[in-house]
């Protein structure tokens, strides 16, 4: 399920709703059933990378 998310997520990043993570640049996260992934937008290369991928309680 993560993983579909993920590629979801690379295809359509900017049509989701992106919730921003304060004291960082880039990084955003999103829910993905029990699941959180915390991940970072970089435009000038078209790149988007995974940071982190965990049980909701425990990703921060």
């Amino acid at each position: 399920m993560v993983i579909s998310w993920l590629i979801f997520l690379n295809t359509v990043q900017r049509l989701y709703v992106n919730l921003k993570l304060q004291g960082f640049e880039n990084r955003y996260r999103i829910r993905v059933g029990d699941y959180r992934v915390i991940y970072e937008i970089y435009d000038d290369v078209l790149q988007v990378l995974i940071v982190k991928v965990g049980p909701r309680r425990d990703i921060y």
